[in-house]
């Protein structure tokens, strides 16, 4: 019995280790594609829109940004959805949104709009470093209030022990 019982436990660290189990929840992997468990494969909540943000395009995994505000806007410019960043600057929700849709962040008064209609809401898709597709790096609320060299990749590993 105790042999059974120190595999489980085994194989239970293991799970949390690789992003399986119950260590998931709204802080889990800042700056990685949200959707990539969360698109409506596999047995993670399905999310619509999600991503990570950050205080400028270039910033390290771990500098993600608390209460900004990330709202989904229609081609007029309703209103769909508004999130609120956490501590981690993860945000996302299961509200259905359809596309054509806009995306701004705001925080104290600085507005950053997305030039583009997204092509899903799987935000840090496209948003992260490297650079990906026609993304300026992470999605961001202030860029002046940033450096202006960004990041190499080798800056922007997660840490091994999986922990952030």
């Amino acid at each position: 019995m105790r042999t059974v019982s120190a595999a489980v436990l085994v194989l239970l660290g293991l799970g949390v280790a690789l992003g399986c189990g119950d260590g998931n929840g709204p802080l889990m992997r800042p700056g990685e594609d949200c959707m990539n468990c969360h698109g409506g494969g596999g047995g993670a909540p399905r999310w619509t829109v999600a991503g990570t943000v950050y205080a400028c395009a270039e910033a390290g995994i771990g500098a993600g940004q608390d209460g900004v505000a990330v709202v989904v806007t229609d081609e007029a410019g309703t209103e769909l959805t508004r999130m609120t960043s956490n501590s981690v600057g993860n945000f996302y929700t299961s509200k259905q949104v359809a596309s054509p849709f806009h995306v701004y962040v705001e925080r104290n008064g600085t507005k950053h709009e997305m030039g583009e209609a997204p092509s899903s809401g799987g935000c840090n898709g496209c948003h992260q470093i490297p650079v990906q597709n026609s993304a300026p790096g992470r999605l961001y609320v202030d860029q002046a209030s940033c450096s202006a060299t960004p990041l190499d990749a080798t800056q922007d590993a997660l840490p091994d022990s999986g922990e952030l």
